[in-house]
This record gives structure tokens, C-alpha cells and sequence, in this order.
């Protein structure tokens, strides 16, 4: 009985880190980030490079969201 509390909360604690891990960021940082994506997502669009715009617009989406 022990040993499966001792791994419940090893499997939980082990869940969780990625949770803390995106706490850290910040959310300046965050927004500048996507701010610069679709600027850039714009320029290739003006330049004719669909493809890159489209993704650079969906990793700004991804960084709003």
C-alpha cells in the first residue's frame, strides 16, 4: 500500500512539471514573441511566401492562445 501512494505522487508530481514549467514564462515576453510572429507572418505574405505566413500567423495564434 505504500509503495503505490510513493508512486501516485511520484506520477503526479511527474504531470505536473510541465504545468509549472510554462508558469515561468512571461507574459511580456509572451506577447512580444507573437507580436514579432505576425510581423513577420506579414512580410513573407507581402512577399509572396504563403506557406511561411500561414506559419508564422498559426505560432502567434499559439502563443495569444
Amino acid at each position: 500500500m505504500r509503495y503505490l501512494l510513493c508512486l501516485f505522487l511520484a506520477c503526479l508530481v511527474c504531470a505536473l512539471q510541465p504545468l509549472h514549467a510554462q508558469s515561468d514564462l512571461d507574459p511580456g515576453d509572451l506577447f512580444v514573441n507573437a507580436y514579432m510572429a505576425a510581423q513577420e507572418a506579414e512580410k513573407a505574405e507581402q512577399a509572396g511566401d504563403v506557406r511561411l505566413a500561414l506559419n508564422k500567423f498559426r505560432s502567434a495564434k499559439e502563443a495569444l492562445d
